[in-house]
């Protein structure tokens, strides 16, 4: 995308400008960058209404698209030294540099809760808890307090961080399969997008929901690259046989969720399946008035089948039957609310059955 110019704010009635990061004027100097904001700020009085525009940083730990800016610790860090004052100094400080670059709107402080250190943003949380980020929110009162004083943005605090729980969708951009088995489990669903070419706006269409997915693997998806060459009809056991891709079959055999004496219900369903395996995705909900902190499902797995890989769940197997308990990680059910638990398992060819017997308890 091209930035827009100081044109582009007359001509467009733009409302606001984010110098996001790695976006800066040249030569990058505070002098620079004041008379860039001027000329934005100059262009949107020329409008016919002449109203000022806002003109946004991230900020997030220092005015850090600035040459010479003081750069802070990353908010992980910050969390770290339980010190909200010290966080509410670093925010008064922040202020005054980007007042010197005549910019007002800060995007930061970003309250995201880090929930599992494999995401790859965790450093911009404060720590994994709720009470230790709204602690040190106290930057915003830094930013806003005082004089000089800019706007400050309280962002990602709803799902950015809380990865465990939240559902994980990967979506390949490939001409052929990838070797992605020993990965499948973290996953909550694959989309093969092959290449798209100018209409990837299409997939986007289907994850969204807006179109159903219809498409058929035209190849037998390996279960490990030692398999290649894999076809259809050569015995060998796919991770995804030829032909394969979603349905909306109802799934198991229980036509109804089972509940526990505590209120807890289990409700699965067939994700997808195939002649030879099957998905599984099975939804715990909490009708309850406290929150749920744990929950065991046991199922029994029909003769014949083989549990291939689980997501947002441990599962044992005991002869046939299958207990799923939450990982360690996974936040607690809020009343009202559910979570959910998948695997993915292997069956004889032929063989229609489904797992059955679903049971929550304590």
């Amino acid at each position: 995308m091209t930035a827009p110019a100081p044109a582009d704010v007359t001509a467009y009635r733009l409302g606001s400008v984010l110098s996001g990061g790695g976006s800066a004027p040249s030569p990058n100097t505070p002098a620079a960058w004041a008379d860039m904001y001027d000329r934005f700020q100059n262009a949107a009085l020329a409008t016919p209404l002449g109203i000022p525009i806002l003109y946004g940083v991230d900020a997030v730990h220092g005015h850090n698209n600035v040459h010479g800016a003081t750069i802070f610790p990353h908010n992980i860090g910050l969390g770290a030294t339980r010190d909200p004052a010290l966080v509410r100094r670093i925010g008064r400080a922040v202020a005054a540099e980007m007042a010197g670059t005549g910019t007002g709107w800060n995007f930061a402080p970003c309250l995201c809760v880090a929930r599992d250190d494999r995401w790859g943003r965790t450093y911009e949380s404060f720590g994994e808890t709720p009470e230790l980020a709204a602690s040190m929110a106290m930057l915003v009162t830094g930013l806003q307090d005082g004089t000089p004083s800019v706007l400050a943005t309280a962002k990602h605090y709803i799902g950015d961080g809380g990865t465990a729980g939240i559902p994980l969708v990967v979506v390949l951009v490939s001409g052929r399969p990838l070797d992605v088995a020993e990965h499948l489990s973290g996953w909550d669903a694959l989309v093969a997008a092959w290449l798209p070419g100018t209409e990837g706006q299409e997939v986007a269409d289907v994850l969204f929901g807006d179109v159903e997915p219809t498409g058929k693997l035209p190849v037998t998806w390996m279960r490990a690259s030692s398999q290649q060459p894999i076809n259809d009809g050569d015995g060998k056991t796919p991770l995804f046989p030829y032909g394969f891709g979603l349905t909306y079959e109802p799934g198991g055999e229980e036509p109804g969720p089972s509940p526990d004496p505590a209120g807890r219900t289990v409700r699965p369903g067939a994700q997808s399946q195939w002649d030879t395996g099957y998905v599984i995705q099975a939804a715990v909900a909490n009708p309850g008035s406290a929150p749920l902190t744990g929950w065991t499902v046991t199922f029994t797995v029909p003769p014949g089948h083989q549990l291939t890989g689980h997501r947002n769940a441990v599962i044992t197997l005991d002869g046939r039957t299958a207990t799923a308990r939450p990982p360690g990680t996974t936040p607690p059910v809020a009343p009202g609310g559910e979570t959910s638990f998948g695997f993915q398992a292997t069956r004889p060819g032929g063989d229609p059955s489904l797992p059955a017997g679903y049971t929550c308890t304590p």
